[in-house]
């Protein structure tokens, strides 16, 4: 049941929200800057476009096109991903849960959270907006189009923020309640992230798929375009205007009443414990084998099943690989980090042009990207993820121990991994068997390369203070500095060992320059130069690591 007042309630507790993610804001001085530029920067790029344009523009040129409906289409869903992503990940519980919710309302708090979201949004789009109506209301001589563009910009955002909210609470409802789903979600989340970007990217970037924006232009949330040629010069659909109004209308009360629900249903219902199997201390419980004086310690094997580390490791590497393991199971977002060539792959991606080169690259690219994902998964910070522990463990395990106990997850399953999804994706691409095979081995063979590579990386450039990820404070991602050099080794020569395996042209090429060299010498000689590099930086790397545990003193 709601109180009286509750939405006074709710403006206070989205206003309260808001200011204070501005003063947060303000306390980082690069986040800060970084914010104002990426507001101002598309507002004076506009603003110099629109100048330019502004004479060209008549209303018989404007009207509003399917093309246009799919493009608002696509911005709708854009943030629509982002709101479901911070709910999930930053937010899926408010801020002094235990204060909030016995003052208030769960429908106060929940709105409350949904308007201060919505407030951030409009503060990142509110600038550029404005001056993309302003040239349009002069360009076409309607004045009217200064308050209806952002009318329709706020029912767009806050229609984006309540079904972002929902999706965004159910998965957190979902994570919540669901034993297996508590369990394997660091495994489960990997697939799915995979493929809702893939289908988010493509709906993104149609022309891969050879579709015009213009065929999205049927979907309901493309209609608010036609929003805008209300009382204006311009020329759109006055059914696509209604349905799309009430559509609105019609999402943020239902939204509104399925999120209240949702909430209702995380915020008081008792969450699973993902640790169950395992027993009370949560530690490892020794017991005996039957039929033998060993003793085995089942504890960490049962937490990260079905995840197994071979038994013929000794057992202070094997225990080292299961808590590394252990770690990123229970707190996936520490691997948040491995999101970032996500959105280096799209520029290639989007520029591809066809499906057929889409395919073509998409194997190429994992070569290129995987090894380093998988090699930097667990190896960019080994001393500071043992955290008050740490002493215990190089006490417990040797440096060797410890380093190899730091690589196995990255040799057992990431290059195997690599190596299938790259196979995977060159059958796709139409490549013969033998470059199939050798993009496999590249794959496999540069991500054993890169997790030696990571942990000598990592050891000289170790984060222990934490940095905080919504309502968490003890998130240790590895260094930024640390990623970048560990990127730089790893990330040009894959791909180099790419191209060379899957595009002749590129020894072609060169054997053009230098006529004395045949293209079979030019890939087999760099090959095996490259092959021979990877071999020293990796056995580099391990060696380099254990020496520096080894002298290292913690303070």
């Amino acid at each position: 049941m709601s109180e009286p007042g509750w939405v006074q309630n709710t403006i206070r507790i989205g206003r309260f929200e808001f200011k204070r993610s501005f003063r947060g804001l303000r306390e980082s001085t690069g986040r800060f800057i970084f914010t104002i530029l990426s507001t101002l920067v598309p507002s004076v790029m506009f603003l110099f476009i629109g100048l330019l344009l502004v004479s060209a523009i008549s209303t018989d040129t404007i009207a509003i096109s399917d093309g246009l409906r799919g493009t608002v289409a696509m911005f709708w869903s854009f943030a629509v991903f982002l709101v479901t992503q911070r709910v999930v990940s930053t937010y899926p519980r408010p801020e002094a849960e235990s204060l909030l919710l016995t003052t208030a309302s769960t429908r106060s708090v929940v709105f409350g959270l949904a308007l201060a979201e919505t407030l951030r949004v409009l503060a990142y789009a509110i600038a550029p907006i404005l001056v993309l109506a302003a040239l349009l209301a002069y360009s076409i001589g309607s004045v009217v189009l200064m308050a209806v563009v952002p009318l329709v910009v706020v029912l767009l955002a806050v229609t984006a923020v309540v079904t972002g909210s929902l999706i965004g609470y159910g998965i957190a409802l979902l994570l919540a309640t669901s034993p297996f789903v508590a369990r394997h979600k660091t495994a489960l989340s990997v697939p799915v992230v995979l493929v809702f970007m893939g289908v988010f990217f493509v709906f993104q970037v149609p022309e891969t798929l050879g579709v015009s924006r213009s065929a999205f232009g049927w979907l309901p949330m493309g209609w608010l375009a036609d929003l805008v040629a209300v009382g204006t010069p311009l020329s759109g659909s006055s059914v696509n205007a209604v349905g799309a109004f009430a559509g609105s209308i019609l999402v943020l009360v239902l939204g509104g009443v399925l999120l209240e629900r949702e909430a209702t249903a995380l915020w008081f219902g008792d969450e699973v414990d993902p640790t169950a199997t395992t027993d009370e201390s949560g530690i490892d419980s020794p017991v005996a084998d039957a039929g033998s004086k060993t003793r085995t310690w089942t504890g960490l094997r049962t937490a990260i099943s079905p995840l197994v580390i071979p038994s013929r490791i000794d057992l202070p590497t094997r225990r080292v690989a299961e808590m590394t393991l252990l770690r990123a199971r229970r707190d996936p977002r520490r691997l948040s980090f491995l999101i970032m060539p996500l959105a280096v792959l799209v520029g290639p991606l989007s520029t591809s042009g066809s499906f057929s080169s889409l395919l073509e690259q998409l194997p190429i690219l994992c070569v290129t990207f995987l090894p380093w994902i998988f090699g930097a998964a667990m190896t960019l910070n080994p001393l500071g993820d043992e955290g008050s522990v740490l002493p215990v463990t190089l006490v417990a395990a040797t440096p060797s121990q410890f380093i190899r106990g730091i690589l196995l997850p990255g040799v057992v399953y990431g290059a195997p991994v690599a190596a299938v999804i790259t196979a995977v994706t060159a059958v796709g691409g139409g490549y013969s068997l033998p470059v199939v095979v050798g993009l496999a081995a590249v794959a496999a063979f540069v991500t054993l390369v890169a997790a030696p590579a990571g942990a000598a990386v990592g050891v000289y450039l170790p984060r222990f203070s934490a940095v905080s990820v919504g309502q968490s404070n003890d998130v240790l991602p590895p260094r930024t500095s640390a990623m970048i050099v560990h990127g730089i080794l790893i990330i040009p020569p894959a791909g180099l060992l790419a191209y060379l395996v899957a595009s002749p042209g590129v020894a072609e090429f060169v054997s053009e320059i230098l006529p004395i060299v045949t293209p079979t010498a030019v890939r087999f000689g760099v090959s095996a130069a490259a092959v021979l590099v990877g071999v020293l930086v990796g056995l580099t790397g391990y060696r380099t690591a254990i020496h520096r545990v080894r002298d290292y003193e913690p303070t």
